[in-house]
């Protein structure tokens, strides 16, 4: 098999398409096995731990232990250009220090939920961390003088030969947010090159937050302003799977209502009569979570519902304070801060920011297998489906609910 495909198992069945990545995802081992222990729940993702562990999830073109080592930060040059036609109009080179201090005052520091447009429900490809960075916008028409009424999309070339574009429209207008042009990860600037940097954007990426990861590409060499009009991303213009290549991945993918279960994990044993916490998070694109519900029922044959679900509400963990800091961040918490600002200044939870969520559930008396559930809702009355509807046919995500088993004994 190639390995840009994937087994999606739900609990009912399961499919082959093809996804944006490398090898196997390892977020099929929680939903079909019991694999791993609990995960510990973070409100930062660490960068020191697997996905499979919690950790903050790392997809390069050229796979996930790919990192862009031999780039030389001292060579490396940001190349801006504007084509018309097919030819250059303009065109100008920017340094890592060029791009890391010549907008201090336009500089922002905000948390920000990634999540692959091929995760799984339950998958691991979901994690939160802080980027700082300035609009690209600043860039374009400040260095690179950009005309824009000649420009209809923006293309952005990354080290490992990975591709994509946005519309013109996203990178000049800052609605639902400002697309990012990124230099620190969770504090941290790319030039110090630890594995936060060379693994989550070094030297530069772009920060995209209410769009999938694969249109915030990283390792960037070149961006391009140009009046063409074709999609011409590298998932863009690949089919989601073999059998219907006419599908392809999508050219605006929106981040949407999701949830995961971290604790329990897949066929976990527990104890029955008793109180067991499950424990997840949620997240959403422009309007924010809501309600998290978990459900409950038995489950009979093929782990097939024996009745209906029970749903109950879930607590939604409070806003995250000072403690929310992840142990990677050994700088002097000036950009924490201000991140944490941005969420503590409004309404909770908040666009594009997973919350976290637990519920005290009452296992049943009677031993056997039960399905656990977790939808989320958001402001606008969305609610994950419980099975996925149009995400092949858009390739624009799958956010349908996530569910396990648990074995009551």
């Amino acid at each position: 098999m190639d390995r840009k495909e994937f087994i999606k198992l739900f609990i009912g069945g399961t499919a082959l398409i093809f996804v944006p990545g490398s090898g196997f995802f390892s977020c099929t081992r929680n939903s079909v096995e019991p694999t791993i222990d609990p995960i510990g729940l973070n409100f930062c993702s660490p960068v020191n731990l697997p996905e499979e562990a919690g950790g903050f999830y790392i997809q390069f073109f050229e796979g996930r232990e790919y990192r862009p080592a031999d780039l030389d930060l001292s060579t490396w040059r940001l190349k801006l250009t504007q084509t018309v036609n097919g030819s250059i109009i303009k065109e100008t080179n920017l340094s890592f220090d060029d791009i890391a201090t010549r907008y201090p005052t336009e500089e922002a520091s905000f948390f920000q939920t990634f999540q692959c447009v091929g995760n799984t429900p339950g998958g691991f490809q979901m994690s939160n961390g802080y980027f700082s960075g300035v609009p690209l916008r600043f860039y374009l028409e400040n260095e690179l003088g950009v005309d824009w009424a000649q420009a209809n999309r923006v293309y952005f070339r990354s080290y490992d030969g990975y591709t994509t574009n946005h519309l013109k429209a996203r990178i000049i207008n800052d609605d639902p947010t400002p697309a990012y042009l990124v230099y620190k990860f969770n504090g941290i600037p790319f030039s110090e090159r630890r594995d936060g940097s060379l693994a989550h954007g070094f030297p530069v990426r772009m920060v995209v937050p209410d769009m999938l990861g694969m249109k915030s590409p990283k390792a960037l060499m070149e961006i391009e302003v140009s009046d063409r009009d074709e999609v011409d991303g590298y998932w863009e213009s690949r089919p989601v799977r073999s059998s219907e290549p006419e599908i392809t991945w999508a050219d605006i993918p929106p981040l949407q209502i999701n949830s995961r279960i971290y604790n329990p994990v897949n066929y976990q044993k527990v104890s029955r009569g008793k109180l067991f916490t499950v424990q997840g998070v949620a997240v959403s694109g422009v309007n924010p979570v809501e309600r998290v519900e978990i459900g409950l029922v038995k489950v009979k044959g093929r782990n097939e519902p024996d009745g209906n679900i029970v749903w109950q509400d879930a607590r939604i963990f409070d806003r995250p304070g000072s403690a929310a800091r992840p142990t990677y961040d050994d700088s002097d918490g000036t950009a924490f801060s201000e991140a944490l600002g941005r969420i503590n200044a409004n309404p909770w939870p908040a666009p594009f920011v997973w919350c976290q969520w637990e519920f005290d559930l009452q296992v049943p008396d009677a031993e056997g297998k039960y399905g656990v559930y977790a939808r989320a809702t958001d402001s606008a009355g969305n609610v994950q489906p419980m099975d996925e509807l149009t995400a092949l046919e858009n390739a624009d995500g799958n956010n349908s609910i996530h569910r396990l088993i648990i074995q009551a004994e």
